[in-house]
């Protein structure tokens, strides 16, 4: 558990003038600032809305940072919160900001409980959120094989079927990384045309091991412990149809989906979600046709 500062006792009313610096989000972007910051003698505060560590927090296990073999996401974070206290930054977690405006030569950054903070400067490193897939035991399943990272991840299922879920550049850039590691490579889109360039298509779709599944979308993730199958369901003329990747405990199966967005995101901008689900090499995909309704057949 980190000691932090106590800005939730200073006065809700009167602004705090005496700091350099104010860093709002707690990854790692935010952490190297304070550690530079904290190191040239500046008084600096990191905020963050929830605990230190960012997006690190959500990765199980780190096997491709530079000096740990291997490390746990929650540990790493701990490392990097402890170096920058170790040299006098100032951090307070479970703080969200609310607004940031100028006065002067100073910026005012007020917290939702009210207390304003004043600085000479602010940076913003809040990073963004992944957008989810919102079904069945993907929140369940996060980081026992729903992960949001292919390039983080891929390399964990090594030799193992995937399926990419989207139909966009993101999904087909994933993609493309991910058959460096992929027996077979399935990509879901909820459409019928994929969005992607043109070129990225080519280059995907022509490989043997990939195979498109259209229009299809994800329904549930489901498994024991960890991820041993998924259900998707879609629609082929007025028809609906549903299949199920059943799997063996003993043999490991992987599925890497990556749909792109334009919302909330990773990064400041448009990035790929990703969902990595371990289910069987050796499974057997059923699929039956049932009648279609209004309700389940309409697409968004």
């Amino acid at each position: 558990m980190l000691k932090c500062s106590s800005v939730g006792e200073l006065s809700r009313k009167d602004p705090v003038t005496d700091l350099d610096l104010i860093i709002i989000g707690g990854g790692p972007a935010g952490l190297t600032a304070g550690l530079y910051a904290a190191r040239a003698n500046m008084k600096a505060i990191l905020l963050d809305s929830k605990d230190v560590g960012g997006e690190i927090l959500n990765t199980e296990l780190i096997e491709d940072y530079p000096g740990f073999e291997s490390v746990t996401g929650s540990e790493l974070a701990q490392k990097m919160a402890e170096h920058a206290l170790k040299f006098g930054l100032k951090i307070e977690t479970y703080k969200p900001v609310k607004e940031i405006r100028s006065e002067g030569d100073r910026k005012i950054v007020k917290l939702e409980d009210g207390t304003e903070l004043s600085a000479y400067a602010v940076i913003v490193t809040v990073g963004g959120e992944p957008t989810k897939l919102g079904v069945v035991g993907e929140k369940e399943y996060h980081g026992r094989g729903v992960s949001y990272c292919a390039v983080c991840d891929g390399a964990f299922f090594k030799g193992a079927d995937l399926a990419v879920i989207g139909g966009g550049d993101s999904a087909f850039q994933e993609g493309l990384f991910l058959t460096r590691f992929a027996n077979k490579l399935y990509v879901v889109h909820r459409r019928n045309d994929f969005r992607a360039q043109a070129i990225l298509q080519d280059r995907l779709l022509k490989m043997d091991k990939v195979e498109p599944i259209t229009p299809a979308e994800v329904k549930e993730i489901g498994g024991n412990g960890d991820v041993k199958w998924i259900d998707i369901e879609g629609s082929v003329n007025g028809s609906t149809w549903k299949a199920s990747s059943c799997s063996s405990a003993s043999s490991p199966w992987g599925a890497i989906s990556s749909r792109n967005t334009s919302t909330t995101t990773r990064t400041a901008t448009s990035s790929p979600t990703s969902t990595c689900v371990r289910a069987s090499r050796a499974c057997t995909r059923r699929a039956t046709r049932v009648p279609s309704s209004p309700s389940r057949s309409r697409r968004r």
